[in-house]
């Protein structure tokens, strides 16, 4: 029996999202670093069922890759995403614009949500 929050005939809503960049603290020499992306997905409970596509609508962080398909929460609402940063990279702001959006199983899509990522250099 489906879920009564999932009606196939609906659209699913729009995310409304929370975002956390946590870069690499300190550096040692010739090793790249792991820094992380945190989305939170607020309003999940709403687009029960439904996996979400996130996509760079700028210039994308090097390293930091998206899966092409839709990524399934499994009713937890934080999706976390790392990448890998040199010492040059470290010392760079990051600054692009991410676009997600929420699928459901029978493929209907939400309106995109365009989400600003902004961090300063961790320049030391």
């Amino acid at each position: 029996m489906e879920s009564p929050l999932f009606n196939p005939a609906k659209e699913p809503k729009k995310p409304a999202v929370i975002v956390k960049i946590e870069r690499a603290k300190s550096f040692v020499a010739s090793c790249r670093q792991q820094s992380f992306l945190e989305i939170e997905i607020q309003n999940s409970a709403e687009n029960h069922s439904a996996g979400y596509i996130f996509k760079f609508k700028t210039a994308p962080i090097s390293g930091l890759l998206f899966p092409e398909e839709p990524v399934v929460s499994n009713g937890i609402n934080y999706f976390y995403f790392s990448w890998l940063e040199s010492e040059a990279e470290l010392k760079r702001p990051i600054e692009t614009t991410i676009e997600i959006i929420a699928v459901l199983p029978n493929g209907k899509k939400s309106e995109p949500i365009y989400v600003r990522l902004s961090s300063p250099s961790n320049h030391h």
